[in-house]
């Protein structure tokens, strides 16, 4: 069964350090938004 996750959750739970991602989207903004939402949360918890 399709779960859906908001953002946030989706990066916390399936990005790990040190991961290749490949973002695609159907709508132009949503890989920028994937994109900005792994550096916010990325970048938060670098030393």
């Amino acid at each position: 069964m399709a779960e859906f996750l908001s953002l946030h959750d989706a990066v916390a739970r399936y990005v790990q350090d040190g991961a290749t991602v490949a973002m695609e989207g159907f709508t132009h903004l949503i890989p920028f938004a994937a994109g900005h939402e792994v550096i916010r949360q990325k970048s938060a918890t670098s030393p």
